[in-house]
């Protein structure tokens, strides 16, 4: 049996097909979303497929948690540095 993610989209009705130059919006939300997972996938160690079946909303806070965890952790390291150099 084959199964198809259902492959959550950030584009809802109200997205624009075209930007103001007139070029096609559902390449770069499909770049987005490509992203959004590749980085997902990286930090928390799961298999890229696994994220197709998030949702928009869970892409969303887990970017916003990675953010917060890596902006936590460049801040120990500085302090890390400034404990060594003095």
């Amino acid at each position: 049996m084959i199964s198809l993610h259902r492959f959550a989209s950030n584009q809802n009705f109200l997205t624009p097909l075209f930007d103001e130059q007139g070029n096609a919006t559902g390449p770069k939300i499909y770049e987005e979303i490509v992203r959004e997972c590749y980085y997902i996938s990286k930090f928390i160690n799961t298999s890229f497929n696994d994220l197709l079946d998030v949702t928009p909303a869970d892409r969303a806070l887990l970017l916003k948690n990675i953010s917060i965890e890596a902006k936590r952790s460049v801040e120990q390291r500085e302090k890390a540095m400034e404990s060594i150099q003095h």
